[in-house]
């Protein structure tokens, strides 16, 4: 066990590497320029071809893990056939779309179209959610319904995800602090193969953020965004499917990476029901999240990147604590951390309001 710990701990490292790497050389490049505008949070036109380093770091890893990973004493079933081939091309589904919508700008219904088509392929190779635990209900068959279930968590997941890539740094450095996470959870219920998946995207994506935190000299792009955002979701579905698809004797709750990443599922929601009750068009592109406002009333960008990046340390330990808690109390922790995120949130969004930042 040892020598596989070094093993992974090498290829780790070799991905950060390989990532910062790639991050530096694109980032003096002239591929996919990101042109500021009304909404943008940077005034320099800016590469956004981040995502091309990560996606091919991990690629590379993955590739290696698919050879070596059979021969290690704690391989699973996952791999027969080959997990990691198969993750690897479902995800560079959602890896095209994005950097395709980064060149050419798709319009939103064709881009919500080929999510739920990239969606429909990881299910298709993988299954939906499986069982979930209901308050007063306890543990819930989802047969068919979950297949409609995980399709939505993966699209709702990328597009919150997306809406928030918005700073230097915030959703970097949110995504590395989930997938740590949950590659330690992952670890912990014997779902090595989930864990070295986990570790691999986490360690990719460091790599990138020594050039794109605190001053972006590169951002993710859709790329990138839409990428990460769509193999955390995968990645969180396996992990819930666990006892299925790794044979361990645990599973790991549902509301793990939900917790995990709730100020950013958090925010999006907060914002999309305040402009629906002000009649505004959801879909609508706007600077009405609420690190935008934060931004707009005065605070430096480091300093709401450091927020979202503490909130998210907060509610990736509540996670972790969370697992030891009964399935049918879980659900507490993500009431409790949705009320306490609510009262600061209304007094940005008055604030906001009395700012005339609002429409």
């Amino acid at each position: 066990m040892n020598a596989i710990l070094m093993i992974s701990s090498a290829g780790f490292i070799a991905t950060s590497l390989l990532s910062f790497w790639l991050s530096r050389r694109l980032s003096t490049t002239n591929i996919l320029i990101d042109t500021p505008n009304m909404r943008s949070s940077h005034v320099e036109a800016t590469p956004r071809s981040g995502g091309i380093a990560i996606f091919i770091a991990w690629a590379l890893l993955l590739l290696i893990c698919s050879v070596t990973y059979p021969f290690f004493s704690y391989a699973d079933s996952f791999v027969f056939p080959n997990g990691f081939i198969a993750l690897l091309l479902s995800s560079s589904l959602a890896f095209a779309l994005g950097v395709f919508d980064d060149r050419y700008t798709l319009p939103a219904r064709y881009k919500l179209v080929l999510q739920v088509f990239a969606a429909a392929i990881f299910v298709v190779l993988f299954g939906g959610l499986k069982h979930i635990t209901l308050p007063l209900i306890g543990a819930t068959e989802l047969g068919a319904f979950g297949i409609a279930i995980g399709i939505f968590w993966i699209v709702a997941l990328m597009n919150a995800f997306n809406f928030m890539d918005g700073l230097n740094g915030i959703a970097g450095i949110a995504a590395i602090l989930v997938l740590a996470s949950l590659a330690i959870v992952c670890a912990g219920i014997g779902a090595f193969a989930l864990a070295m998946v986990s570790g691999g995207l986490c360690f990719a994506i460091t790599g990138f953020a020594w050039s794109n935190f605190p001053k972006g000299k590169i951002f993710l792009g859709d790329g990138g965004s839409l990428f990460i955002a769509f193999v955390i979701a995968i990645l969180a579905l396996l992990a819930t499917n666990a006892q299925e698809i790794f044979a361990t004797e645990k599973r790991i709750s549902a509301l793990f990476v939900p917790i995990a990443f709730m100020p950013f599922l958090f925010d999006v929601a907060f914002t999309l029901v305040h402009r629906s009750m002000r009649g505004q068009t959801v879909f609508d592109a706007h600077r009405e999240h609420i690190y935008q406002l934060l931004t707009d009333l005065g605070v430096s960008h480091v300093g709401v990147t450091s927020l979202y990046v503490v909130m998210t340390l907060l509610c990736c330990g509540v996670a972790l604590c969370m697992e030891n808690l009964p399935f049918q109390y879980q659900w507490i922790a993500a009431i409790a951390l949705a009320i306490i995120f609510l009262f600061p949130s209304v007094l940005i969004f008055r604030r906001a309001l009395r700012g005339k930042l609002l429409k």
